[in-house]
């Protein structure tokens, strides 16, 4: 094995590793994204009668991402992510940026 091999095989196994670590310390929180809607209770024809709350009193209502049509998306990938295009998922100046406030602040 060569020198070079072993430092691309430390490249993957290291973060690969501390991922594994961070992910079983901080759990990302799923629950988070499972959270109970609003009750609609609708007349034969389909037609909101009243609407029941969930215990958190929060307007949450089930929609198809076909159901919010084209302005809705964009409207959030604008707001939320402005390089969404263009990186692989993860943005990684967001994750720096991230851990330069988290630092600055002393908490995240």
């Amino acid at each position: 094995m060569t020198v070079a091999s072993r430092r691309w095989g430390w490249a993957v196994l290291l973060p690969l590793a501390l991922f594994l670590l961070v992910d079983r310390l901080a759990p990302f929180p799923e629950a988070r994204l499972r959270r109970p809607s609003a009750q609609v209770v609708t007349d034969a024809r389909g037609e909101p009668l009243r609407f029941f709350l969930p215990p958190d009193d929060r307007w949450r209502f089930p929609a198809r991402l076909d159901e919010l049509g084209e302005e809705l998306p964009r409207a959030l990938v604008a707001v939320e992510d402005g390089r969404f295009r263009r990186h692989p998922g993860v943005d990684p100046l967001a994750i720096l940026r991230a851990l330069r406030q988290n630092l600055a602040e002393g908490r995240i």
